[in-house]
């Protein structure tokens, strides 16, 4: 059984051995006293630890091992503190690194100096962002929303999400409460909780977490991500039916008839003007017009016209009757098919 404060005969056998390793133990005096400030504290495996010790009333000298000794008496070396005559005060310090959990004794030499927990060390593995680039300022579908992914060795007393720009400065915080052991994914739409929008550039995406047995808080590394914007090119066509016209014009003896939505127009010597119209995004780069007609109107002819006005374009596609002696034309449908830029 352990006794806090206490040095075991096992722990003592131990640190025996390792000063008889190290060159043989030094004479101290029983008026020497060690102190750390290590007791007590708690650490964590594969986190390097800061042993410090120091000492006072110190009346001899020498080189003394300095140690740490687990739970199966294991000792492990921090390193040798020299101490010599004429200084002011009397300081150690070194590095270890421990893997296994447990309690601890500190020793200098035989003497015992205090006791330190370690933990298991709460761990973020498996981190990923999926797309690594997405393109949420325009709501369009497309690649709108980010997931990151990662694992996590235990549960946690409280887990956050932390997003920060190129500068460092941290634009988005999310407290997600506990979480349990296990893989676990957070979606991103590009925006602050406020639901602000972000500048396109890169950011970095991190978990944190609080230990449940201590509350010390965790983080990951970070994971970068890319919120991006550019233009496309789209491709859309609209129809009319032949009787939806925006205007009719004729021109000698004309007439017009119509039939389950299609359009006949008829001219004995004379010219008939069918306009079909639509509107069309600003940023229209080519527009393609065709419609279907009857068989053997041949004579029907059409052309493209293109009328830009502030935002928004309009479009014509006007179908003529030749002035011929007599002429026929029977439009079923008229079609506009345009490409144009959008930002996504």
């Amino acid at each position: 059984m352990r006794l806090r404060g206490t040095l075991s005969r096992f722990a003592l056998a131990a640190a025996l051995i390792a000063s008889l390793l190290l060159g043989g133990l030094p004479g101290v005096a029983m008026a020497t006293t060690f102190h750390s400030p290590n007791t007590g504290e708690d650490y964590y495996t594969g986190r390097r630890i800061t042993i410090v010790v120091r000492a006072s009333d110190v009346d001899s000298t020498g080189v003394f091992p300095v140690y740490v000794v687990d739970e199966d008496y294991q000792s492990t070396q921090v390193g040798d503190w020299e101490i010599r005559n004429g200084e002011r005060s009397w300081r150690f310090e070194g590095r270890v690194t421990l893997d296994e959990v447990g309690e601890y004794e500190l020793m200098v030499g035989p003497t015992f100096v205090g006791l330190f927990t370690v933990h298991p060390a709460l761990r973020f593995n498996n981190l990923g962002v999926a797309p690594d680039k997405f393109f949420p300022i325009v709501r369009d579908g497309f690649r709108d929303r980010t997931t990151f992914s990662w694992n996590q060795n235990m549960s946690t007393g409280g887990t956050r999400i932390t997003v920060v720009n190129g500068k460092g400065k941290a634009v988005v915080r999310d407290n997600l409460g506990s979480e349990n052991t296990g893989p676990h994914d957070w979606t991103w739409n590009g925006r602050t909780r406020r639901g602000k929008k972000l500048p396109a550039g890169r950011y970095r995406i991190r978990v944190s977490g609080t230990h449940p047995d201590t509350g010390a808080r965790f983080e990951s590394g970070r994971k970068p991500v890319e919120i991006a914007t550019r233009f496309v090119k789209k491709r859309r066509r609209l129809e009319k039916n032949g009787t939806q016209t925006s205007s009719l014009r004729k021109n000698g003896n004309c007439n017009r008839g119509s039939l389950q939505g299609s359009l006949l127009l008829t001219c004995l010597g004379g010219q008939y003007t069918a306009t079909y119209s639509w509107r069309v995004p600003a940023s229209t780069v080519k527009v393609r017009r065709s419609f279907r007609k009857e068989a053997g109107a041949a004579r029907c002819r059409s052309r493209t016209g293109i009328d830009r006005r502030g935002r928004r374009v309009r479009t014509s596609f006007t179908v003529v009757s030749p002035p011929f002696r007599f002429s026929q034309c029977w439009i079923h449908e008229a079609r506009l098919t345009f490409v144009y830029k959008v930002r996504i």
